[in-house]
């Protein structure tokens, strides 16, 4: 009995997500240049943000099914939510959503995010912040 509940524990503790996203602040300093000290224009730039790393890993069968798809949804602080579907080549990778320049100076960078891997219009995986909460809308009667 010991021995199944064992195993049971370990097939389902090795399993990895299919999506995982993090964030991350950046600037100046995270350049490549500037940690191997070579001359780069984007030194002088004043470049800074945020960004979330999203990572996806499907299996072959996953993939192969529809067209796949990431659809990002990120709150600003002051209000604004940007919306951006990202067709996917590949069953597995990752990609960078940059909050910078006017999203992050002028709107005050990343509130909250909610990311969907969907196949068609179906939802296979989400990854939220843990301050998203889904927009009420209340009609008139």
């Amino acid at each position: 009995m010991r021995l199944a509940i064992l195993a049971l524990f370990l097939c389902t503790a090795c399993k990895s997500p299919m999506l995982n996203v993090q964030t991350e602040y950046f600037g100046r300093n995270d350049l490549a240049s500037v940690i191997v000290d070579t001359p780069d224009p984007d030194k002088q730039e004043p470049i800074f943000g945020q960004r979330l790393y999203i990572s996806w890993k499907l299996s072959k069968e996953q993939f192969a099914d529809k067209p796949i798809a990431l659809f990002c949804q990120v709150k600003l602080k002051k209000g604004q939510l940007i919306e951006k579907r990202v067709p996917l080549t590949k069953a597995s990778g990752t990609y960078i959503f940059p909050i910078v320049g006017p999203d992050y100076t002028q709107k005050g960078g990343l509130l909250s995010y909610q990311i969907k891997l969907m196949t068609g219009d179906i939802v296979i995986s989400t990854s939220r912040h843990k301050f998203w909460v889904d927009e009420i809308k209340i009609q008139d009667l």
